[in-house]
C-alpha cells in the first residue's frame, strides 16, 4: 500500500495561519496515498517560544557552558511539542493522528550527543499505528541511544528523520516541504532571478549544502545516497510547484553559495571542470573577482565590496545564459 512521509520544517509551522496551510497539505496526499508519516521540526526560529534556539538559551543562560546530554534533553522538547500541535490540529479537522517521539518511532542513535547517528529503525509502532488508519506525527532530529539516553542528530536532524524514515517504511515518496520552491540556482532573498533546479543528484546537494546554501542537510544527503533513495523531493510548503527532485543521476546544474559579510562566493556545479571553469573564469574577471580559485567542482572567488549584490547577480544571470 502507497505511503508517504513529508517533512515540515520550522518556518512552515510558526503560525497557526502556516499549520494551516501544512494540515491542507497533509490532508491532500490522503488521496493518493494510503498511509502517511509527517515529520516536523520545532516551530519557528530563535526568539520563538519553543523554537530550538530558545531552549537551548535556558540552559546557556543558566550555566555559562554547554553539557550535550542536557542539550539533547531540551532540544528534543521543541520537536515534541510541534508533533503534538499538528496531530491535534489533523485530530481537530477529522483526521485520525497519533504524534510520536523519535525513540517511540522505534529510532536507535549512538551516543554522539547533539550530533548522533541513526544506527537502526524499529518500525513495528509506526505501522501498527498506521494499520489503524491514523497519519503518524514524528518529532524529528532525535532518537534514542543503547544507554536509554535522548539523542539528537544536530543542526537539520529532521531532514535526516525523514529520509531515514522513508527508506525503513520503503516510502513511494519523501517530500521535504520548506519556504522556497525547492533547491534553488541562489538564494532568491539575495538574487531574485535565481530559478528552481528541476533534478539534482546527491553530490551536487551535499556540496551545495556544504558551502552555506540553503538544501537538503548534508547528514541527510548523504544518507538518501546511501540508501539509494530515488524518490525524494524537495517542494514548497506554500506553492504546488513540483519543487526539486534528488536523485542519483547527474545531470548539468548549478549553484551559487555566498558569505555575503565576507564577500566569499562558490559556484557549485556539474558541468566538465576545464571548459566549465574557464568560462566561470572568464565571466567572474569581468566583475572584477580576486582569489579565483578552483578545486574539483567548486569555483570560488572573492567580490570587491562595492557593487556585491549587483555583481553577483550579473554573474549568476550569466551563468543562466549558459544552461
Amino acid at each position: 500500500m502507497a505511503l508517504a512521509v513529508l517533512k515540515f520544517g520550522g518556518t512552515s509551522l510558526s503560525t497557526e495561519v502556516k499549520r494551516e496551510y501544512v494540515y491542507e497539505k497533509i490532508i491532500s496526499y490522503k488521496k493518493n496515498y494510503d498511509h502517511i508519516v509527517v515529520v516536523v521540526s520545532a516551530q519557528g526560529r530563535e526568539g520563538d517560544p519553543y523554537a530550538t534556539d530558545t531552549l537551548i538559551n535556558l540552559i546557556d543562560d543558566q550555566s555559562g557552558k554547554s553539557n550535550k546530554r542536557e542539550i539533547d534533553m531540551i532540544y528534543s522538547c521543541g520537536e515534541i511539542i510541534t508533533a503534538s500541535i499538528v496531530a491535534s490540529g489533523l485530530c481537530a479537522k477529522g483526521h485520525h493522528s497519533i504524534s510520536m517521539t523519535g525513540w517511540q518511532a522505534g529510532i536507535m542513535t549512538d551516543v554522539n550527543h547533539f550530533d548522533a547517528d541513526i544506527l537502526s529503525i524499529n518500525t513495528k509502532s509506526i505501522r501498527k499505528q498506521l494499520s489503524l488508519g491514523k497519519i503518524i506525527v514524528v518529532a524529528g532530529s532525535q532518537g534514542l541511544t543503547h544507554n536509554g539516553d535522548i539523542s539528537t542528530l544536530g543542526r537539520g536532524g529532521s531532514d535526516t528523520t525523514a529520509v531515514a524514515l522513508g527508506s525503513a517504511l520503503k516510502a513511494e515518496a519523501t517530500i521535504i516541504y520548506t519556504d522556497v520552491e525547492g533547491i534553488m540556482t541562489a538564494d532568491p532573498k539575495l538574487i531574485d532571478t535565481a530559478i528552481v533546479i528541476e533534478k539534482a543528484d546527491f553530490e551536487f546537494c551535499r556540496e551545495y549544502s556544504d558551502c552555506g546554501a540553503k538544501v537538503i542537510h548534508n547528514k541527510a544527503a548523504r544518507l538518501a545516497q546511501q540508501m539509494k533513495c530515488n524518490n525524494l523531493y524537495i517542494r514548497s510548503t506554500f506553492l504546488d510547484s513540483q519543487g526539486t527532485k534528488i536523485t542519483n543521476q547527474k545531470g548539468k546544474v548549478f549553484g551559487v553559495a555566498c558569505d555575503s559579510n565576507e564577500r566569499n562566493v562558490t559556484i557549485v556545479h556539474t558541468y566538465p571542470a576545464k571548459s566549465y571553469e574557464n568560462k566561470l573564469a572568464s565571466i567572474v574577471k569581468r566583475h572584477e573577482a580576486v582569489d579565483i580559485r578552483s578545486f574539483n567542482k567548486l569555483f570560488r572567488f572573492n567580490l570587491p565590496e562595492e557593487n556585491f549584490r549587483f555583481s553577483l547577480k550579473e554573474i549568476h544571470n550569466e551563468l543562466l545564459g549558459l544552461l
